[in-house]
């Protein structure tokens, strides 16, 4: 995978402050960074084109966990959850009229849930096609599941795509305290 690092918060364009490329088990060794934020952005013709922001702490090294897709058949779309370390366990439900797509019931009607991860930072992924599902209403949540911490704490992120094309990405509410998080309706 190449990564391309940039200075700033959402800087897509522009100076290139580093390039990297990741070994085969996709970790990638940066020089030291200076204090600050960043755009990372990962790119590699398997992949769809995945943009995040980072901040760099002064005297700290820092982990970063990034998730990113396959390229999606323009008839499906992708919804990818992570988090941090705790809570270990934060669960995706799909949820419509005729479905309740979860770690119970992970395929239905042209709905899967592909991964469902245990033990932190996740990703897990849903992957709907549009060309099999019913034209109902799709309501999206993530619940904390098991372990300490509140989904607030987890950091979690939620990113939706459609195709390749990335449609919005939800950064859990930093002040709540509920155990359920309705990110969305579908």
């Amino acid at each position: 995978l190449k990564f391309v690092i940039r200075e700033g918060m959402n800087t897509t364009t522009g100076d290139i402050y580093d390039i990297a490329i990741s070994n085969s088990n996709g970790i990638i060794d940066l020089k030291e960074l200076e204090p600050g934020n960043y755009t990372g952005i990962i790119e590699n013709d398997d992949y769809v084109k995945t943009i995040f922001n980072f901040v760099v702490v002064g005297g700290k090294n820092k982990t970063y966990e990034v998730h990113v897709s396959p390229h999606l058949d323009d008839s499906e779309i992708r919804i990818i959850l992570s988090w941090n370390e705790n809570p270990k366990d934060l669960d995706s439900h799909l949820v419509s009229d005729s479905l309740h797509i979860y770690y119970m019931n992970r395929v239905e009607d042209g709905v899967q849930l592909d991964k469902d991860d245990r033990n932190g930072y996740g990703p897990e992924t849903i992957t709907l096609n549009t060309t099999q599902v019913s034209d109902d209403i799709y309501s999206y949540y993530v619940q904390r599941y098991a372990d300490v911490g509140t989904i607030a704490e987890s950091g979690a992120v939620v990113r939706v795509y459609k195709g390749d094309t990335l449609l919005k990405t939800y950064y859990a509410d930093q002040t709540s305290s509920t155990s359920i998080w309705y990110v969305f309706k579908l």
